[in-house]
């Protein structure tokens, strides 16, 4: 194990690298097979990644309800 002082270099070694040297690939082939599977995503998979679903499907009630609630409202105060 080599000691590094306060500068930041090896006490006990120097390395050097060689240009040719810097970058070393290496491929293997393994015999590890993953199988992929596409699924489309629909619409309840983007209201559960944006929000929650259920949160989502209270906005889109909200949508359809509020105005109905505000038209009674006005009808009342009439």
């Amino acid at each position: 194990m080599s000691k590094i002082d306060t500068m930041g270099s090896s006490s006990e070694h120097e390395v050097h690298y060689d240009r040719r040297k810097l970058l070393d690939i290496e491929a293997v082939i393994a015999d590890t097979v993953v199988i992929h599977k596409r699924k489309s995503f629909g619409l309840f998979d983007l209201m559960g990644a944006v929000g929650g679903f259920e949160r989502n499907l209270t906005l889109i009630g909200m949508f359809f309800f509020k105005p109905i609630a505000t038209h009674g409202y006005f009808l009342k105060a009439i």
